[in-house]
Protein backbone atom coordinates (compact mmCIF):
# COMPACT_ATOMS: atom_id res chain seq x y z
CA UNK A 1 0.00 0.00 0.00
CA UNK A 2 2.79 2.47 1.09
CA UNK A 3 4.24 1.81 -2.80
CA UNK A 4 0.92 3.08 -4.44
CA UNK A 5 0.92 5.57 -2.10
CA UNK A 6 4.42 7.29 -3.25
CA UNK A 7 3.50 6.47 -7.03
CA UNK A 8 0.28 8.69 -6.43
CA UNK A 9 2.53 11.40 -4.56
CA UNK A 10 4.92 11.65 -7.50
CA UNK A 11 1.83 11.36 -10.30
CA UNK A 12 0.69 14.59 -8.74
CA UNK A 13 3.76 16.48 -8.23
CA UNK A 14 4.41 15.81 -11.58
CA UNK A 15 1.39 17.13 -12.72
CA UNK A 16 1.47 19.93 -10.35
CA UNK A 17 4.45 20.90 -12.47
CA UNK A 18 2.55 20.37 -15.83
CA UNK A 19 0.03 22.48 -14.81
CA UNK A 20 2.53 25.91 -13.73
CA UNK A 21 4.22 25.11 -16.99
CA UNK A 22 1.38 24.30 -19.76
CA UNK A 23 -1.48 25.91 -18.27
CA UNK A 24 -0.25 29.26 -16.31
CA UNK A 25 -3.01 31.91 -16.35
CA UNK A 26 -5.27 30.45 -19.03
CA UNK A 27 -6.72 27.95 -15.65
CA UNK A 28 -8.14 30.05 -13.10
CA UNK A 29 -9.77 28.68 -10.04
CA UNK A 30 -12.96 30.52 -8.77
CA UNK A 31 -13.79 30.06 -4.88
CA UNK A 32 -17.73 29.13 -4.09
CA UNK A 33 -17.78 28.98 -0.97
CA UNK A 34 -18.29 26.87 2.16
CA UNK A 35 -20.76 23.86 1.93
CA UNK A 36 -22.05 20.54 4.07
CA UNK A 37 -21.38 16.84 2.91
CA UNK A 38 -22.65 13.76 3.71
CA UNK A 39 -21.10 10.22 4.06
CA UNK A 40 -20.83 7.35 1.94
CA UNK A 41 -23.53 7.39 -0.95
CA UNK A 42 -24.45 10.87 -0.13
CA UNK A 43 -21.48 12.21 -1.21
CA UNK A 44 -21.88 15.98 -2.76
CA UNK A 45 -19.58 14.91 -5.16
CA UNK A 46 -18.83 12.22 -7.45
CA UNK A 47 -15.61 11.65 -7.22
CA UNK A 48 -13.35 11.51 -4.70
CA UNK A 49 -9.48 11.19 -4.05
CA UNK A 50 -7.51 11.30 -0.67
CA UNK A 51 -3.95 13.20 -0.95
CA UNK A 52 -2.50 12.66 2.44
CA UNK A 53 -0.19 15.11 3.36
CA UNK A 54 0.34 17.15 -0.04
CA UNK A 55 -3.27 18.50 -0.78
CA UNK A 56 -3.34 21.85 -2.34
CA UNK A 57 -6.23 23.58 -3.99
CA UNK A 58 -3.61 23.60 -7.27
CA UNK A 59 -3.04 19.60 -6.91
CA UNK A 60 -6.90 19.00 -6.36
CA UNK A 61 -7.88 20.94 -9.63
CA UNK A 62 -4.66 19.15 -11.36
CA UNK A 63 -6.60 16.07 -10.67
CA UNK A 64 -10.01 17.10 -11.49
CA UNK A 65 -9.69 18.84 -14.97
CA UNK A 66 -7.70 15.60 -15.79
CA UNK A 67 -11.12 14.06 -15.03
CA UNK A 68 -13.07 16.44 -16.89
CA UNK A 69 -14.87 18.15 -13.99
CA UNK A 70 -16.02 21.71 -13.66
CA UNK A 71 -15.97 22.10 -9.61
CA UNK A 72 -13.93 20.45 -7.18
CA UNK A 73 -14.40 20.57 -3.26
CA UNK A 74 -11.66 20.06 -1.19
CA UNK A 75 -12.65 18.58 2.64
CA UNK A 76 -11.00 17.34 5.44
CA UNK A 77 -7.76 18.70 4.98
CA UNK A 78 -6.84 15.54 2.91
CA UNK A 79 -9.45 15.05 0.57
CA UNK A 80 -10.28 16.16 -2.83
CA UNK A 81 -13.62 15.96 -4.64
CA UNK A 82 -14.57 16.14 -8.40
CA UNK A 83 -18.21 16.61 -9.44
CA UNK A 84 -20.47 18.47 -12.71
CA UNK A 85 -22.10 20.16 -9.81
CA UNK A 86 -22.23 20.92 -6.11
CA UNK A 87 -24.15 22.19 -2.85
CA UNK A 88 -26.99 19.20 -2.77
CA UNK A 89 -26.94 19.79 0.96
CA UNK A 90 -26.48 23.35 1.03
CA UNK A 91 -24.42 25.73 1.96
CA UNK A 92 -22.69 26.65 5.35
CA UNK A 93 -20.72 29.22 7.18
CA UNK A 94 -17.31 30.20 5.89
CA UNK A 95 -16.36 29.29 9.30
CA UNK A 96 -17.17 25.81 9.15
CA UNK A 97 -14.29 25.52 6.63
CA UNK A 98 -11.51 25.55 9.08
CA UNK A 99 -8.67 22.45 8.07
CA UNK A 100 -6.22 23.40 6.69
CA UNK A 101 -4.92 22.19 3.42
CA UNK A 102 -2.13 19.32 4.20
CA UNK A 103 0.49 20.30 1.17
CA UNK A 104 -0.24 24.19 2.12
CA UNK A 105 -1.24 25.25 5.81
CA UNK A 106 -2.01 29.08 4.36
CA UNK A 107 -5.19 27.65 2.37
CA UNK A 108 -8.22 26.29 4.00
CA UNK A 109 -9.56 22.83 2.59
CA UNK A 110 -13.04 22.31 3.72
CA UNK A 111 -14.10 20.83 7.08
CA UNK A 112 -15.16 17.59 8.45
CA UNK A 113 -18.45 16.65 6.04
CA UNK A 114 -17.34 20.36 5.06
CA UNK A 115 -15.77 21.25 1.08
CA UNK A 116 -14.18 24.43 0.02
CA UNK A 117 -16.00 23.79 -3.33
CA UNK A 118 -14.15 25.65 -6.54
CA UNK A 119 -15.09 26.45 -10.04
CA UNK A 120 -12.36 25.06 -12.34
CA UNK A 121 -12.46 27.81 -15.42
CA UNK A 122 -10.17 27.03 -18.22
CA UNK A 123 -9.58 28.83 -21.44
CA UNK A 124 -9.52 26.89 -24.62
Amino acid sequence: MRTKSVVIYFAVVLAAIAWNIYLGEATTLQYIGCFRDEKNDQRDFEKTERMWGILTPTLCAVYCIDRGYIFMGLGYGKNCRCGMAYGKHGQVAETDCNDACEGDGSDMCGGKQRNSVYRINQCK
